[in-house]
């Protein structure tokens, strides 16, 4: 009388609450969002400070080719990465997290020279330049250092969220291999019962 094993039942995985299924839904989509907010954020410095570089308010052609560099190159950096997102060709996780933290200190070198070119040419007793330009010069520095922080924001964001998406791979692959050996297992049983049996 050959007794063949049954498999035992797998205990079910308690379901993920909608609360956390929403979460990391959400979670998913926040570096394209970040990078949406990024790239019209850049896009409005790039925009204010054009006239002032225009108007000779930058005297140091080094600034103003640091200035034009950034924000032009991330406009075109924050596109690609939103077309590869949007596509579904996402880029590799580490050259996001370049991409972001090259793009955060360019940002806050970029916001501080217009800061300091507002503030030489602000105080200055020999030339004093139109108001309107001083402000989008200013403005542009400012809302380019708050840019900054969003890059910071999205290199933070995806280590926590690629960490945590590896993570789950790495634990789904464990108990995918787990369910594998207790199937090899189990069918090796059944087939040396049978030739115990016979």
């Amino acid at each position: 009388m050959s007794q063949q094993q049954q498999p035992q039942p797998q205990p079910e995985r308690p379901a993920k609450s909608g609360i956390s299924g929403a979460r990391s839904a959400f979670l998913a989509k926040l570096p394209l969002i970040l990078r949406v907010a990024e790239l019209c954020l850049t896009i409005i410095v790039l925009g204010l400070v054009i006239d002032p570089i225009n108007a000779r308010l930058q005297h140091n052609v080094n600034h103003s080719a640091l200035t034009y560099v950034t924000y032009a190159g991330y406009i075109l950096i924050n596109c690609v990465l939103i077309i590869s997102e949007v596509t579904g060709e996402p880029l590799p996780k580490t050259a996001c997290l370049l991409f972001a933290f090259i793009g955060g200190v360019l940002f806050v070198a970029t916001g501080s020279l217009l800061i300091h070119d507002w503030r030489t040419l602000n105080y200055s007793m020999h030339y004093h330049p139109p108001k309107m330009y001083m402000d989008m010069m200013i403005s542009s520095g400012i809302i380019g250092i708050f840019t900054a922080c969003l890059f910071f924001a999205d290199v933070v964001i995806t280590v926590r969220y690629a960490l945590a998406e590896e993570r789950a791979a790495l634990r789904g692959a464990a108990e995918a291999a787990a369910d594998d050996r207790a199937a090899k297992r189990s069918s090796t049983n059944q087939t040396d019962l049978a030739d115990f049996a016979v």
